[in-house]
């Protein structure tokens, strides 16, 4: 297991036991970056032109709630969703969501995107960008 990992899963432990003893949900929040189980994307584009990409997050359990996407500036650029887990009881049935990422290419040429799947990897779309 990678140290990012057990880093995300402790942090995820320890966040979710700080819940408050009158019952209340006020404690119990994190907020963490997720991974994809998958990513349909186009293989072109066009310049001034939002590319519409689709992909699905995981998340951990009920208590999660997708909120956005992050991305590095430079390429290959990295995308990564940021999940909000709320609530001190949730159920561990990971699920996925369908969310959109959304990016518009300013020059021509071959693009990678890179969207994190778990354990070091990615899922990697190439994309030619022309006129």
């Amino acid at each position: 297991m990678s140290i990012k990992k057990i880093l995300l899963a402790s942090t995820l432990f320890f966040s979710l036991m700080s819940c408050s003893l009158d019952g209340e949900d006020d404690n119990c929040f994190i907020e963490i970056y997720g991974e994809f189980s998958a990513v349909t994307a186009p293989q072109t584009a066009t310049v001034n032109t939002p590319v519409a990409i689709e992909t699905k997050v995981k998340i951990l359990n009920d208590c999660g709630d997708f909120t956005r996407f992050t991305e590095t500036s430079s390429f290959p650029k990295v995308i990564q969703p940021i999940i909000a887990y709320r609530g001190c009881e949730c159920l561990t049935e990971a699920t996925n969501v369908t969310e959109v990422y959304t990016i518009t290419f300013s020059q021509p040429g071959e693009y990678q995107l890179r969207f994190p799947s778990g354990s070091g990897n990615y899922i990697s779309k190439n994309i030619t960008v022309t006129e």
